[in-house]
């Protein structure tokens, strides 16, 4: 069994460098904005990672802390869910190695960047909602006493205390703060050789310096990702596989590591590893919890993956999503100090139907991938850049949610927001560009 599972290792760091070589095919740049390689690194390194640590400590969990180090899971246990995690990979390659030809035109073909020009009246109307939206949560939070929550955990305790409407009303001004960012993060790398590379530097000091270790760390994430990938289509290609993989690499690691915040929590989420060792123990437990048919998942958790972008007074029933019912379900008093263990696309696939569904979901990552291709050489606006970026930027969350509520929850608030900014940019009234080399 350890042969079959260093085997099925290295088919899946095969099948994930040929789908890198096919969505390399007739350019010489990497794939940065490629939503599928993005996609299957993670789906890798979250998979493969805790099963090195596994091996690395003789096939058992050797350091006493955390949940997999009670649990011991069996080598027939990692092989499965070792299987159930690279299956998406091979799905995705099919559909690659079936439309590498239209990989390759797409490829061939120059990004109409020109097309995509953020206007500055659409910049400065970023700017203002950035602004209103700030202002407008900091209010929010003074007035219900959340500004002196001491870590993630606290501000986490205190949203679920908040009354519903008040906290969806912080969830829309926090959804136009997120679009209107990206927004004015773009239209400033646009703009890099004219007078952007100076905004950008002292935007990038206030993100580094508003951080606050101990606290929620996906912004700082976000804002490095999507830098890095409008760096990449607008500044310089970036050319070198190495120093593109150190980025990920890099990337991901800090953002595990900064989710290591010593609250006493940790020990009992996860082994060193973070949150690949508690996606990995969401596995193991729910593999267990299956085996021995006392598995029981509402359908209200099903359904939020196609309907989550609808409010829950419009829905006949209460919603809820897999990583909630996982923790109310079976770690309530750990959700009540405000930890969270995610969930995963294992366990995801362990209370679906199990290959089938790991192998379909992967197909869907690759078809998504080749048809936002598709859009960005189709719609030349600077709209259909926008919505690829908010996708792109959510694509990871498939590994860490398990499902695709993170791409099909854009319906909701944030088409809200994005047809509102749009609707302003056309009322408003403006001048058009020039030229690519305005500000």
């Amino acid at each position: 069994m350890f042969i079959s599972l260093y085997i099925l290792m290295i088919l899946s760091i095969l099948a994930s460098l040929a789908i890198y070589k096919l969505a390399k095919t007739g350019m010489s740049a990497i794939p940065v904005d490629d939503v599928a390689v993005l996609t299957v690194l993670c789906m890798g390194l979250y998979t493969i990672l805790p099963v090195i640590s596994w091996l690395a400590q003789g096939g058992q969990y050797v350091i006493p802390v955390g949940r997999l180090y009670a649990m011991q899971p069996t080598i027939s246990e990692v092989f499965e869910l070792t299987l159930l995690g690279v299956v998406p990979i091979f799905g995705v390659l099919v559909v690659y190695s079936f439309q590498r030809t239209t990989l390759a035109k797409l490829n061939v073909k120059p990004l109409p960047t020109y097309n995509w020009w953020i206007s500055k009246k659409l910049l400065f109307i970023c700017v203002a909602i950035v602004i209103s939206s700030y202002v407008f949560q900091s209010a929010i939070k003074f007035s219900f006493g959340m500004s002196n929550a001491e870590s993630y955990t606290d501000t986490y305790a205190q949203y679920a205390s908040l009354p519903g409407g008040v906290g969806q009303l912080l969830q829309l001004a926090g959804t136009a703060l997120s679009v209107s960012m990206l927004v004015v993060i773009t239209a400033i790398i646009m703009r890099w050789n004219t007078g952007g590379k100076q905004w950008f530097i002292i935007m990038t000091v206030f993100m580094l310096l508003s951080f606050e270790v101990g606290f929620s760390r996906t912004k700082l994430f976000y804002f490095i990702l999507l830098t890095f990938l409008l760096y990449h289509m607008f500044v310089q290609p970036v050319t070198s596989f190495g120093k593109a993989f150190f980025f990920f690499f890099l990337v991901l690691g800090s953002f595990l590591l900064l989710g290591l915040r010593g609250d006493g929590l940790v020990s009992f989420a996860a082994l060193p590893l973070g949150e690949f060792d508690t996606i990995w123990g969401n596995g193991v437990h729910l593999l267990r919890e299956t085996n021995e048919g006392s598995l029981n998942v509402p359908w209200a958790a099903f359904l939020n993956e196609v309907f989550i972008f609808i409010p829950s007074q419009f829905l006949p029933y209460e919603k809820i999503d897999m990583p909630n019912w996982y923790l109310d379900t079976y770690y309530p008093e750990f959700k009540d100090k405000g930890g969270g263990l995610m969930f995963g696309t294992i366990p995801q696939a362990i209370i679906g139907f199990g290959l089938a569904e790991s192998f379909l979901r992967g197909v869907i990552v690759g078809l998504l991938s080749i048809q936002l291709k598709k859009n960005l050489h189709k719609y030349h606006s600077c709209w259909s850049l926008i919505v690829f970026l908010l996708i792109y930027t959510q694509s990871y969350l498939f590994v860490r949610l398990g499902n695709f509520s993170a791409i099909t929850g854009l319906l909701g608030l944030t088409l809200l927001v994005v047809v509102a900014i749009r609707f302003l940019n056309r009322v408003l009234p403006s001048k058009k560009h020039p030229n690519i080399s305005g500000v």
